[in-house]
């Protein structure tokens, strides 16, 4: 996983052995962080083990 900052943005790279999809990993870690920004705006009291990773459209699976 290597991140990149960009000053107003930041960008995600993996690498991975098979099976595990390095396009995955990417979503996993920008869901991450998404989540992370968004909850320290809303409510910085919660923990971080409360934050979720998946992306919605795995929510269901």
């Amino acid at each position: 996983m290597s991140v990149e900052d960009y000053g107003s943005s930041l960008g995600v790279t993996a690498q991975a052995v098979h099976p595990y999809e390095p396009i995955k990993i990417c979503q996993y870690m920008e869901q991450a962080l998404a989540n992370l920004v968004n909850t320290l705006h809303q409510s910085p009291e919660t923990f971080v083990h409360e934050l979720g990773i998946l992306p919605a459209e795995e929510h269901g699976l």
